[in-house]
Formats: structure tokens, sequence, C-alpha cells
């Protein structure tokens, strides 16, 4: 589906270019306007932000208004999908802010998918440049969280000690 809606998407996108450039032409920069960018994502490759919009399948459409982020579930029409990001999104209710992607709920999961996928980077780096075995190298990574975490637990427990009042 991606590939085949391709044209009609660059089509868009050179439709939103135009309408970007007669707003500035037109305000002449004495007045701040609303500008539009279009942006591809492959969900594949991205994972970590792809995690943080929830959709069924493939192509899919968002637009970001500042913190509030609407889902585009009409047809794939060049014309309607510019009336909905010029002007019929803000008819639309937004993705409730908690569990949108610009929301924390949003936010922590994208933070895991980072944090999971420089885990795997560094499991790579270890097996493949310093050929390591995956044992010795999941070894490492067991000793490096067993310390961390005794660590953390360290200075929470000091942060958490009663302190003597002095009169």
């Amino acid at each position: 589906h991606c590939k085949s809606f391709a044209p009609k998407y660059e089509e868009l996108a050179r439709k939103i270019h135009a309408i970007n450039e007669q707003q500035q032409h037109d305000n002449n920069s004495k007045k701040s306007t609303r500008s539009v960018r279009i942006a591809k994502l492959d969900g594949h490759k991205e994972r970590a932000v792809a995690s943080r919009f929830t959709f069924a399948g493939y192509p899919s459409f968002f637009l970001i208004d500042g913190w509030s982020v609407y889902e585009y579930e009409g047809s794939r029409n060049v014309q309607e999908m510019l009336h909905f990001i010029t002007t019929k999104y803000k008819e639309e209710d937004p993705i409730p802010f908690w569990t949108s992607p610009m929301g924390p709920l949003g936010q922590f999961q994208a933070l895991l998918v980072v944090i999971g996928s420089s885990a795997m980077g560094v499991f790579e780096w270890l097996t493949e440049s310093h050929g390591l075995s995956p044992m010795v190298a999941g070894l490492i990574f067991a000793a490096f969280f067993l310390f961390s975490g005794f660590f953390v637990m360290i200075a929470v427990a000091l942060l958490l000690i009663p302190k003597e009042k002095e009169d």
C-alpha cells in the first residue's frame, strides 16, 4: 500500500509546500503563521518513533499540532487529506494526551525502545567487533546491570537515611 500511495504522497507534499510558501509571501513575515511539514517514516526501520503511534496498518497518517496529535482516518484522496490538514482536523478530537505519542506514555515507550535498541547495538558490537561469544556478551550485560542496580540501591538508601536534628 505504501508504494502505491507514494505518488499521491508526493503530490500532497508539493501542495502543502506551495501553501506554506504562499502564506509566507502573503504575510510578508509580519505575522507568525502555521507552517505544515510533511514527513515520511519507515516504521520498520524507525521503530522508536513508530512505537509511539498506534496504528493498524500502513500507510497511516497523523497530524501533530503542538502537543496535540490527530489521526487521519479518511480516504487516501489527496484533496480530502489536504482539507483535513488545513482545516478539518480542528473539528476532530485529538488522541488523548495521556496516551498520545507526545504524552507521557508515548515518551516513556520511546525511551524504552531507544534503551533496548542501544543495548542490542552494544551486544552486536561486543559479538561482532570483539569476537565475543553471545554467552560472554550476555554475562557482561548481566554483570553490568547487576552492579548498576546495586549502586542505584545504595544511592537510594543513602538518600533515605533519616537525618538527626541539630538544635
